[in-house]
């Protein structure tokens, strides 16, 4: 029988071998290189679940970030052993009664390669949102690094002193896209304060001493054939609306594309909103081809 329980962080050791066992079939870049998973403990355990028979836990779920003020985007998985036996709609259902309690819906996205995610989704009911476009520049670019003009500079972020900064250039310039909600300045202070952090991962556009963009990377892993290979993942990329048109976006990009080359990186990806053919048309000209999407969904 199926018994569902709150997560505590001793839960991570278990939740890292369910994702190791799924990675395989799912091919969703959630391990490394070596096949260990890449799992971030949540900010708040609370929000994350456990499906678990005779006391070995068989599936997980836990709710994100906010994808709008009425929103939480979740993240749900099943150990390939336990599927179609119901664990995944009892995970969704205990998520979405949280959510409930907060006034919430629930908001997901599934690899659109995967045919048994779309019709998980179909079952519960989700209405389909909008894609998201996964875009991978395999091999990476090389690029001088342009001029930039009109007085603009572009500097790195400084942990300690920047994280008010990208909260509110992320809120002005990037959070109108779908699916997205600012964070906040707590949240990303928590996660500058990780020892991995690396200022040099985000690239700020600045005039006048005021930060008027910003383009980030990160560690990542994306496939190449079957083989799981290093990756930088870019985002957030935002402009503020007044200083757009001016090469900001691509000179920020190609400062996280210089860093991937330098850190070894075999590829770079990103994900962008279907209906932002701007944005495409720039990531195509860096080198970025159109591999797979994210499909959205809500309930």
């Amino acid at each position: 029988m199926i018994e569902l329980r709150d997560a505590t962080s001793a839960d991570t050791p278990a939740i890292k071998a369910l994702i190791e066992a799924a990675e395989p079939g799912d091919r969703s870049a959630q391990t490394d290189v070596r096949g260990v998973a890449q799992w971030r403990e949540p900010d708040d355990w609370a929000d994350v679940v456990v499906a678990e028979e005779n006391g070995a836990m068989v599936g997980y779920g836990s709710l994100l970030w906010p994808g709008s003020p009425t929103s939480r985007n979740i993240h749900a998985l099943v150990h390939p052993r336990w599927r179609r036996r119901g664990v995944g709609r009892q995970l969704v259902a205990w998520l979405q009664a949280r959510a409930d309690a907060a006034g919430q819906t629930l908001v997901g996205s599934y690899h659109s390669d995967i045919e048994a995610a779309a019709a998980f989704v179909a079952a519960l009911g989700g209405r389909l949102m909008g894609r998201w476009h996964e875009m991978v520049a395999d091999p990476l670019p090389n690029f001088a690094a342009p001029a930039l003009r009109d007085g603009y500079t572009l500097r790195h972020a400084v942990r300690g002193h920047d994280e008010a900064h990208f909260a509110e250039v992320f809120r002005d310039s990037f959070s109108e896209h779908r699916f997205m909600q600012t964070p906040s300045v707590e949240s990303v202070g928590r996660r500058w304060s990780q020892p991995q952090f690396d200022g040099n991962h985000i690239a700020f556009a600045e005039r006048a001493g005021a930060i008027v963009g910003v383009s980030a990377i990160r560690s990542a892993v994306t496939y190449r054939g079957d083989q799981l290979v290093s990756a930088g993942h870019i985002g957030p990329v935002g402009i503020r609306a007044a200083h757009r048109g001016r090469g900001l976006a691509r000179a920020l990009m190609i400062d996280n594309l210089n860093y991937a080359v330098r850190a070894g990186w075999q590829t770079a990806s990103l994900a962008v909103d279907e209906i932002n053919h701007h944005a495409q048309a720039l990531y195509r000209s860096l080198g970025f081809k159109h591999v797979h999407d994210w499909v959205w969904w809500q309930l």
